[in-house]
């Protein structure tokens, strides 16, 4: 679902799609108007304009532009990967992250033009990261080692989902107070830094094993 989000996202965000778009919408109606044709005539032009306004995102898609604008998309393979690795997870780990993942989702659609774009994909990026890991230790605490090599292995464990249950607190927290952006801008700086500590908290979390 991500990478379609982001397709979509390079695709309208490049000027000669709507450029297109604008196009093709003047040319169907100016020679609609200018020649007034038959009700056949005047359906082939519609479904002719549908189909071209069909192949410019496929054109698009295979273009040098839309590989540069898809690339600069930070972490997009990881990220694309992370409901399906959180997927496998335990469910006490996995349920608090999934709301993480959607309580992301949740500020971008509200809040588009926010600046805390390169920070939110750190937190996803970190639960990739995290969520690797727990899976790793947890295959390998339910087959390998001792007794107390075991327990230490659980506590890790804990530790983890503890670091990513604080992280979805303070990301509710967080956007909550976004709507302060629209009162008092500055206010931007400082919830930034909140964020910053969001994801010091899962990289510790991360190098803690």
């Amino acid at each position: 679902m991500q990478r379609i989000n982001r397709v979509l996202k390079a695709l309208f965000a490049f000027p000669f799609t709507w450029g297109v778009l604008a196009a093709l919408l003047v040319a169907e109606w100016g020679f609609l108007w200018w020649f007034e044709p038959p009700l056949p005539m005047t359906l082939l032009v519609v479904v002719l304009g549908m189909v071209l306004l069909v192949m410019w995102p496929v054109l698009f898609l295979r273009s040098e532009m839309f590989q540069r604008l898809y690339s600069q998309m930070p972490y997009e393979t990881e990220i694309d990967n992370l409901e399906e690795i959180l997927a496998s997870c335990p469910e006490a780990f996995k349920a608090p992250a999934l709301h993480t993942v959607t309580l992301v989702d949740q500020v971008r659609q509200e809040f588009e033009h926010n600046p805390f774009e390169q920070d939110l994909d750190g937190i996803l990026l970190n639960l990739v990261n995290l969520g690797k890991n727990h899976l790793q230790l947890h295959s390998r605490s339910q087959t390998f080692g001792t007794v107390q090599q075991k327990q230490e292995m659980e506590l890790l464990l804990q530790k983890q989902v503890e670091a990513v249950e604080a992280s979805l607190n303070s990301l509710q927290a967080f956007s909550g107070n976004l709507t302060l952006l629209e009162v008092d801008p500055a206010a931007g700086e400082g919830m930034g830094s909140e964020l910053a500590i969001i994801n010091e908290e899962l990289q510790k979390a991360v190098r803690e094993v």
